[in-house]
């Protein structure tokens, strides 16, 4: 059995299909896991959430915020944007049934080992993974009960509260989580979420307001587990960390799709073109 791990496919099917024929992807005995995002931007992103419910038994998937910007809009408390992509999905009579799925999606998946864990913008240095698969579950109990569902969704947009604290409670409280798995990138060093910032981490105002890279703050416990990521198409696949791994390779930006092997820490690359490269 192999595991293949899969960043950012924005409602690109081709490119997928791609790279699994090109490690001969086995559906009887090998896994794959995406890390959020699965759809809007690219022009298949109902090929995209139809395939990956198809071969549900295969896959492993997390939730990114252009997924829950889908449920949103399919909740009635936000309109398509101008970019979005998702007019198909919306207009498809099996729409709701997407939907209950999507439902069902955590922010935070890990292996049975816990040595190897995903979500899609990452790991704040302030949680541990076994509070991050805590929190996790906080929204994931919001998204499956349809009394709070649409408060949630109702209350997920939006850039405060700024940081954590252990006694927020309620939308506030969930919003936050939702920021820091679905959103973060650039965070301080007491946890507070700078989400302006979209650049790669070479840019000369990496360190202001004291933020950096949210992988690259000191841990007070160090992590030495492997945590996959989507989400930072800038840093075109690459996080420079041992342990945080990126995946998204900003394809729908002229970009590549990433795949990487976390077994043999083999990496795909596919580009429009689908031209297939590989690296260690």
């Amino acid at each position: 059995m192999a595991r293949y791990i899969v960043g950012d496919l924005q409602g690109s099917l081709t490119p997928l299909l791609a790279l699994l024929s090109e490690v001969e992807f086995n559906w009887g005995k090998d896994e794959l896991w995406l890390v959020g995002d699965m759809v809007n931007r690219g022009k298949q992103s109902l090929a995209c959430l139809e395939f990956i419910m198809r071969h549900d038994s295969a896959i492993q998937v997390v939730l990114g915020n252009h997924d829950l910007h889908l449920l949103a809009i399919i909740n009635d408390v936000k309109k398509p944007g101008k970019h979005d992509t998702l007019d198909e999905i919306l207009k498809h009579k099996n729409c709701k049934k997407m939907a209950k799925w999507l439902y069902q999606q955590p922010l935070v998946f890990h292996n049975k080992k816990q040595t190897q864990f995903m979500s899609h913008a990452g790991l704040p240095h302030i949680f541990s993974a076994e509070k991050a698969i805590e929190l996790s579950n906080e929204v994931h109990q919001a998204l499956i009960n349809k009394p709070t569902r649409k408060e949630y969704f109702k209350n997920m947009y939006g850039n405060t509260p700024e940081k954590w604290d252990e006694s927020l409670v309620g939308t506030d409280r969930l919003r936050m989580i939702t920021n820091y798995f679905t959103r973060m990138r650039m965070i301080e060093d007491d946890g507070t979420l700078d989400l302006t910032h979209k650049k790669g981490i070479n840019n000369e105002d990496t360190n202001s307001n004291n933020a950096q890279p949210w992988f690259k703050q000191e841990r007070d416990k160090p992590f030495t587990s492997k945590w996959y990521f989507g989400h930072w198409a800038a840093l075109e696949g690459h996080s420079g960390h041992d342990q945080f791994i990126a995946t998204d390779a900003g394809y729908v930006w002229n970009g590549k799709l990433k795949m990487i092997n976390p077994k043999t820490n083999q990496m795909w690359f596919c580009d429009s073109k689908l031209k297939i490269t590989s690296s260690f």
